[in-house]
């Protein structure tokens, strides 16, 4: 399903190449759903840890690319991105043995993108391991280390502009903020989902505003 959209984005020309979906585990992913009335949020951690060992041995087949991973908080993939840009990396003992010490301990990731769909309360993290310590000043230094949040694609979009000079030029900015709009609103008339948009609908005028603050600073 998901790579029927990629094509499809790819074929509009909406997407420069086609993303890679990195393989998971079924046995960690079954455990987790088995303990998680349990583990709660725990459960999750086998899980994004072996989606960045998968990560790491992929990117040693092509050292000479930069990468941007993209996911969610609510499984396992805000863990796997700290990982990926952290400095030094606690993998439990079944995780480490997979990794090759041969292997570039530092492939070169540009961003995180992590789309929040669980409260940060719940969300499996690296650090801190208190829920009540992820603060305001959590989040900026994750930002700083280029994780960022998002509630819409275009919010993630503003974001690498900012933070990522190079990656998005205003002009692709502005094209990511007409799209976003457009399929939006598509997708509140025409969607069969019968549920309430207005938090959705809030979010996406947000970043909008700010996107137009940006691009009226670039004269776009």
């Amino acid at each position: 399903h998901s790579y029927q959209g990629f094509r499809r984005l790819l074929k509009d020309k909406r997407l420069h190449n086609l993303p890679t979906l990195l393989p998971g585990s079924l046995a960690r992913g079954i455990c987790a759903m088995l303990t998680f009335p349990c583990r709660k949020t725990k459960a999750w951690r086998r899980v994004g840890e072996n989606k960045y060992t998968a990560f790491k041995k992929y990117a040693q087949l092509y050292l000479e690319y930069d990468y941007i991973f993209c996911g969610d908080n609510g499984q396992g993939d805000l863990l796997a991105g700290e990982l990926m840009v952290g400095d030094a990396v606690e993998l439990s003992e079944s995780e480490s043995e997979g990794l090759d010490e041969r292997m570039d301990p530092n492939p070169h990731v540009l961003a995180v993108l992590i789309h929040e769909v669980v409260p940060d309360a719940e969300a499996l993290a690296l650090e801190p391991p208190e829920p009540a310590q992820r603060d305001a000043a959590w989040r900026k230094e994750l930002r700083r280390r280029r994780v960022f949040f998002h509630r819409t694609y275009l919010g993630a979009a503003a974001q690498l502009y900012e933070d990522c000079p190079g990656l998005l030029s205003p002009q692709d900015l502005c094209s990511v903020a007409e799209e976003a709009a457009v399929h939006f609103e598509a997708d509140v008339k025409y969607c069969d989902w019968s549920g309430d948009w207005s938090c959705f609908e809030e979010a996406m005028r947000r970043d909008h505003e700010h996107v137009g603050r940006l691009l009226l600073q670039a004269s776009v």
